[in-house]
């Protein structure tokens, strides 16, 4: 089993942000002594303001964080070229069009009239050189965006052509989501700006040049900075944040259950069992057509995470275009798995799945490795066995001859 978390994306929770923002939602008992699972209900208040907070900043800089708070809360001062809808299609940002003109060349147009926070207009040498700061720094999460660009030039202040060294990249234009960065300031041509850097806490105000300035309804963001996570949360849960991500499940135990509304919101980390096709019996998508129908995700998201995640068919099968979600929805269905395998030759014989192949009798035998010391992960595996053993213990589905 791997995770897989993608740095490529310019999006995340910080969409959350924006979303929510405007509305802060807050539940408190009727009577704390005596009505402790009583909420009064819900009550909805316009702010101005509001608290945020990051743990343990590196430097408030996206080019060069790797802390995930950062690249969150920067969503709110960057742009990038393209933006991504929610069913993954590729959307005008700061770039109104792009085209591939060869197979190794691009050319991008941008928006005309665009302004930093500094109220300079953005221009193509203001992308290029954004490129190139990722494509020298030392560190920065957005490297592989940029690792296939040879050449980046400008045509006009407007335009760009950009160079590739493989031009066999399908979908390079979902690399250009990466902040674009004034030459020189570093600042950004988002809703908001940096008014103050103190020691422990940056104010953000309204970027009066944002092109979308009168869609904007929060006035100041107060990042407080932290030295740990359980530090954030007490702050949260004495009212000293008014907003907070997380991907614990555990969240409860450190901040409680009242004085607060939540949302789950469908991320795009995810959990997978990465199959060995060189394994010859694993080559058959028939064989693991049958493993997906044995396998009961509810059960593990159950069982195991007390459905705080997601079950899912497919990395981007909330909301991608390029997948039919009705159409290719795998349910668990240990007979269906069954059924499947008795079709494609295999019979259950001696205590186990097998098949003749040629002069050899092929068995179902594989295993399932984990990284050490991942417990979650573990338990997972295990939960995984027992699941595929409901398909092998019972004589009455062997083949009839």
């Amino acid at each position: 089993m791997k995770d897989s978390i993608s740095k490529k994306l310019f999006i995340g929770f910080s969409l959350i942000i924006v979303l929510l923002a405007i509305l802060i939602i807050y539940e408190q008992a009727k009577n704390k002594k005596d009505n402790l699972f009583q909420n009064e209900p819900i009550k909805e208040e316009l702010v101005k303001e509001m608290k945020l907070g990051i743990v343990q900043m590196d430097v408030f800089n996206p080019l060069f964080s790797t802390n995930k708070y950062v690249h969150q809360i920067s969503r709110l001062m960057y742009e990038s070229l393209v933006d991504i809808s929610k069913d993954y299609k590729v959307e005008p940002m700061l770039a109104k069009e792009w085209g591939k003109i060869s197979e190794n060349t691009y050319v991008v147009k941008l928006n005309e009239g665009i302004k930093f926070s500094s109220g300079k207009e953005l221009v193509a040498s203001d992308v290029i050189n954004t490129v190139n700061t990722i494509k020298t720094a030392e560190i920065s999460v957005y490297k592989d965006n940029v690792s296939n660009i040879s050449n980046i030039t400008q045509i006009d202040d407007y335009t760009l052509k950009i160079e590739l060294a493989d031009g066999n990249e399908l979908f390079f234009v979902y690399n250009l989501i990466f902040p674009i960065v004034e030459a020189e300031t570093y600042l950004g041509t988002g809703m908001f700006k940096i008014a103050e850097m103190l020691e422990n806490k940056i104010i953000l105000e309204r970027n009066a040049n944002y092109a979308k300035s009168e869609s904007q309804k929060i006035n100041i963001i107060t990042i407080n900075l932290y030295n740990s996570v359980g530090e954030m949360y007490n702050a949260f849960k004495f009212k000293g944040l008014d907003f907070l991500t997380t991907t614990r499940l555990d969240y409860m135990d450190y901040i409680g259950t009242l004085g607060y509304g939540y949302k789950q919101i469908k991320s795009r980390d995810f959990t997978y069992i990465a199959i060995n096709t060189n394994k010859n019996m694993l080559k058959d998508t028939e064989l693991r057509r049958a493993i997906k129908h044995a396998i009961n995700k509810e059960e593990i998201v159950s069982k195991l995470f007390s459905n705080k995640y997601f079950a899912s068919d497919f990395p981007l099968e909330y909301g991608s275009y390029l997948y039919d979600t009705e159409d290719k929805k795998s349910e668990y269905n240990t007979e269906k798995a069954k059924e499947i395998l008795l079709k494609n030759g295999w019979e259950y014989k001696n205590s186990g799945w097998q098949k003749k192949v040629g002069n050899n009798v092929e068995h179902i035998n594989f295993s399932l490795a984990v990284e050490a010391g991942n417990d979650e992960n573990i338990l997972v595996a295990e939960l995984i066995k027992e699941q595929l053993e409901l398909i092998r213990n019972k004589s009455e589905y062997s083949k009839s001859k």
